[in-house]
């Protein structure tokens, strides 16, 4: 009998530790994301050479609070001066903007004829976004070049 009673004992202990861990995992937000790319008037490549354009940056799963960097080559194809300007759009949820901070290093404002130009941009998600029942989120960069 007091063998048997062991063995339940550890049994429920057992279950009780797995629910516990378990939960404890569960509460951990993560959050996987990919956002498009779209370019006009300018060209984005993964690689100096030119031979990857970017049409999506898959930024991985990340946990509130966290940063990630992802180096581009921005190229201007043209024959003139172009200015930069850059946008993010199609925020999915709609307050994502509230949670998501991106940066560019450098932050290019114009690109010479036919010049490559490395940058990188950093995606920053907000530690409050903890507190919000995103789990999943999309957005777009657009990022445009004009004379």
């Amino acid at each position: 009998m007091n063998k048997i009673w062991k063995v339940r004992t550890a049994a429920l202990l057992l279950v009780v530790g797995f629910c516990t861990l378990s939960y404890a995992i569960n509460q951990m937000l993560i959050i996987p994301n990919t956002g498009n790319v779209y370019t006009m008037g300018i060209e984005a490549y993964w690689d100096e050479a030119k031979t990857s354009r970017v049409t999506q940056i898959d930024w991985g799963t990340m946990l509130p609070g966290e940063s990630k960097t992802n180096t581009i080559y921005l190229y201007n194809p043209g024959n003139t001066l172009i200015f930069i300007s850059k946008t993010l759009s199609n925020w999915n949820p709609a307050n994502l903007s509230l949670y998501i901070t991106v940066t560019w290093n450098p932050d290019l404002s114009s690109l010479n004829p036919h010049v490559l130009q490395q940058t990188n941009i950093t995606e920053t998600i907000s530690s409050t976004i903890a507190s919000t029942m995103i789990e999943h989120y999309s957005y777009d960069i657009v990022i445009t070049g004009h004379e």
